[in-house]
């Protein structure tokens, strides 16, 4: 559903991710007019799932455990992060992609971690950008550069949430650095 107690968003494509035991998939589904889905599991073992479906300028989350007899409702939220980005010689740095992608399992680290594809946005001509994150989960942002060059950063959503980041390219280290301040809770 969209973030409203409107109802049902028909057609939209739902990926899934799900762990049971030694068997670790990812599949791809779409809602029906009702704005149901379903995914049939190769067993009735227990094991986790996240889905993360990214709409427009909402993010629809669920992490759970499976099989479940009861529907999960999943509402599209307009949780954001705000930053900006510049060069090092404080000037905006526009166009760049920014991609949020989420690790699963929960709790894996991040070199064992299946990677889940979540919102994405691109900076605008003053350099902020505003990008849908779901909330209390560990992410990675790439941010792609226009050099070809790709830069990842772990974060918590939580401070991401809670706060605005100031990003620093430097096209020389090829790195980001990043600052904080305090900013508005949602």
């Amino acid at each position: 559903r969209e973030g409203k107690p409107t109802g049902p968003v028909a057609g939209i494509e739902v990926p899934v991710a799900y762990q049971q035991r030694n068997i670790r998939e990812r599949i791809l589904t779409r809602t029906n007019a009702l704005g149901e889905f379903f995914v049939n599991l190769p067993s009735g073992r227990r094991g986790s799932a996240k889905i993360i479906i990214p709409q427009r300028n909402a993010l629809g989350f669920a992490s759970i455990r499976i099989p479940t007899r009861q529907p999960v409702e999943i509402l599209l939220e307009r949780h954001r992060m705000n930053g900006q980005l510049f060069l090092s010689d404080g000037t905006p740095l526009a166009g760049v992609e920014i991609r949020a992608r989420y690790f699963f399992p929960d709790g894996a680290k991040p070199e064992e971690a299946m990677r889940l594809n979540g919102g994405s946005t691109f900076v605008r001509n003053n350099g902020g950008f505003s990008l849908a994150v779901a909330p209390q989960q560990k992410v990675e942002l790439v941010f792609v550069l226009p050099d070809s060059n790709e830069v990842i950063r772990n974060f918590d959503t939580r401070d991401l949430l809670q706060r605005s980041f100031t990003f620093v390219y430097d096209p020389v280290a090829k790195e980001i650095v990043q600052e904080t301040r305090p900013g508005r809770r949602r």
